[in-house]
């Protein structure tokens, strides 16, 4: 959905914002032609955050801001702008000390402008910097720019899983597979007491060499230190994706509030939509009250083990959902370990164009199989005639 205005376009293109949050809001308005007055409705009605809607106008007013050549941190060459996380803008640059392509994060208000964020960025900044594993972004380096933190990130060639969905489904082959790395890089935060708390397709990227990165650590929480993030009762995370005891507000959200958003991930890879639909209000509310519809009725010809693995990742009530990334990985392999049937493969593939191809190999072998056979014929007649 696009919308004339910048900041609410990236809302929307972000997740931040949904089409029935505008919908909803248009009607509150006196002056359907004021953005600025329905940007203050949505804040009003909590469909979106006062502090996430400054850092889209912020983001808006700074993509003209830098240009391309520009030099950042003294070593750092812009080249384009590729994209706003959950609280920056992100630019892609080189290093002209090593020729490294990176990615830039930059927030995108001064400290002054908003005192959540600036302390959101430097969570990142502390949680991020002491972690390495290939399945998770490596930070490089931070630098201040014009009085504003930057952190440079490791850059790879390929599109984010949000980007991806936009074309539609996946195999669900592949989507187990995406499932699983990101599975790997879950296990290497809870092994550390940490909590993602934004598990999403806009949070994972998918290289275009196999590899899969799990994105954004900027609202991740130590387990064994005190929320800094937000005061009590403040819902943390992305609606469509987020945990029911999450989407509370609740103080305590451990480890399995990750499973629970990482299945409803899955979900979408799988039927390529999220499992509710509505307003900021509404989703939140389904996850508190709703089981996550089943798979079923979207898409045909899912296997049994692959529906079981999203309802136990998916169980509303914590206890009743899988108590390790560990136990999800272990069930992953085991399904991806299982030969699946011609048929159901076929069934699995999403687009037409697919399918067209796997039938022009199947008749293409056909038909080679008839001119061997014949020519074989046409060989064995004239020996008999010879």
């Amino acid at each position: 959905m696009l919308h004339k205005d910048r900041a609410i376009h990236l809302g929307l293109r972000y997740g931040f914002l949904t089409p029935a949050d505008i919908e909803e809001a248009s009607k509150l308005q006196k002056n359907p032609d004021d953005v600025e007055e329905l940007k203050d409705i949505l804040v009003r009605q909590k469909m979106i955050d006062e502090e996430r809607l400054i850092m889209l106008e912020s983001v808006v007013t700074e993509e003209k801001a830098f240009g391309k050549g520009d030099i950042l941190g003294g070593k750092y060459k812009i080249i384009r702008p590729i994209g706003a996380g959950a609280m920056a803008k992100v630019i892609l640059a080189e290093n002209i000390e090593t020729g490294q392509k990176v990615a830039l994060k930059l927030l995108p208000v001064s400290e002054k402008d908003n005192k959540h964020l600036k302390i959101r960025f430097q969570n990142e900044i502390r949680l991020h910097s002491s972690l390495r594993d290939p399945y998770i972004i490596q930070l490089y380096d931070t630098f201040l720019h014009d009085g504003r933190q930057v952190i440079a990130v490791e850059y790879i060639e390929g599109e984010s899983l949000q980007r991806r969905l936009e074309r539609g489904p996946l195999p669900i082959r592949e989507a187990l597979e995406i499932a699983l790395q990101v599975a790997y890089g879950l296990e290497y935060l809870h092994h550390r007491d940490l909590v993602h708390r934004d598990i999403k397709p806009g949070n994972i990227f998918l290289g275009k060499d196999g590899r899969v990165k799990l994105l954004d650590l900027g609202l991740a929480k130590n387990l064994k230190e005190e929320e800094q993030l937000s005061s009590p009762g403040t819902v943390i995370g992305t609606p469509q994706y987020m945990a029911p005891e999450q989407a509370m507000g609740g103080d305590f959200v451990d480890q399995r509030a990750d499973i629970y958003s990482l299945g409803v991930t899955l979900f979408h890879m799988i039927t390529g939509t999220t499992p509710f639909r509505g307003s900021r209000s509404e989703i939140i509310k389904s996850h508190i009250q709703k089981l996550i519809p089943d798979t079923r009725l979207y898409r045909k010809g899912i296997p049994k083990s692959v529906r079981e693995l999203i309802q136990k990742m998916t169980a509303r009530k914590v206890e009743q959902r899988y108590s390790s990334i560990e136990e999800v990985i272990g069930d992953i392999k085991k399904i991806l370990q299982q030969k699946l049937r011609l048929k159901e493969e076929l069934l699995l593939l999403p687009h037409r164009t697919h399918l067209m191809g796997v039938l022009a190999i199947v008749l293409g072998a056909v038909a080679v199989g008839l001119l061997v056979y014949f020519r074989g014929i046409e060989g064995l007649l004239r020996w008999f005639a010879g």
